[in-house]
C-alpha cells in the first residue's frame, strides 16, 4: 500500500462543491513538506511551489493543480486526527514494525490550547495517548480523545487490544494500574 492509498480512506468531511484537489493529494503534499522539516503553512506552501514539477509527475492531480496555502490550512484544521493518524498508521506498520524485545513507552499528553469550560469544575480538553518505541525514537501509534468523553486508561487499553505487540514490552504510568479485588 502505498501511501496515496492509505490516504485515500480517510474520510473527506468537505462538500463536493467548489473541490478542487483530493484529500489524498493535500495530505500527501502536507506529509512530504513536513518530512522536510517545514511547519508553518507558509513553509508547506514553498515547499510545493519549489518541487511543483516532481509532485505533479508523481501525484497526477486533476488538471495538474496543486493545492494552495489557503486549501493546505483549510484542509488540515478540518480533518479529525484519529481518522487521519489510523491511514497514516496502517501505511508506516509496514516500513516500521514493531520488533521483538522492543520496548514501548505509553503515556498521555494533554494539547495545549484545548481547554475549555476553564471556570467549570469539568473541564474538558483534548489528550493524545501515543506508543513510543525508546531505541528507534518514533511513535508508533497515537489516539486523541476528550477527557470528557473518554480517560487516557480506556484509550490505552483500546489501542493495546489492536496494536500487534507480541514479544514487545510496555511501560506506562501508574495510572494504568488495576488491583484486582
Amino acid at each position: 500500500m502505498t501511501l496515496i492509498q492509505a490516504f485515500e480512506q480517510v474520510p473527506d468531511y468537505r462538500r463536493p462543491q467548489g473541490k478542487r484537489h483530493s484529500l489524498s493529494c493535500v495530505l500527501v503534499c502536507l506529509v512530504l513538506s513536513a518530512l522536510s522539516g517545514n511547519q508553518s503553512w507558509r513553509d508547506h506552501r514553498d515547499f510545493i511551489q519549489r518541487h511543483w514539477e516532481e509532485l505533479i509527475e508523481h501525484l497526477q492531480p486533476a488538471k495538474k493543480r496543486l493545492p494552495s496555502y489557503s486549501t493546505l490550512r483549510r484542509v488540515l484544521l478540518g480533518i479529525r486526527y484519529n481518522d487521519l493518524s489510523a491511514a497514516f498508521l496502517q501505511w508506516a506498520r509496514q516500513h516500521v514494525p514493531i520488533e521483538e524485545g522492543e520496548w514501548l513507552a505509553a503515556d498521555g499528553k494533554s494539547l495545549r490550547g484545548t481547554l475549555t469550560d476553564v471556570d467549570d469544575a469539568q473541564q474538558n480538553f483534548t489528550a493524545i495517548v501515543s506508543f513510543y518505541a525508546q531505541k528507534r525514537g518514533v511513535v508508533l501509534q497515537s489516539q486523541a480523545y476528550q477527557n470528557k468523553q473518554e480517560s487516557e486508561v480506556h484509550v490505552l487499553l483500546a489501542m493495546l487490544a489492536e496494536a500487534e505487540i507480541e514479544g514487545a514490552g510496555v511501560t506506562a504510568d501508574a495510572l494504568h494500574c488495576k488491583k484486582n479485588r
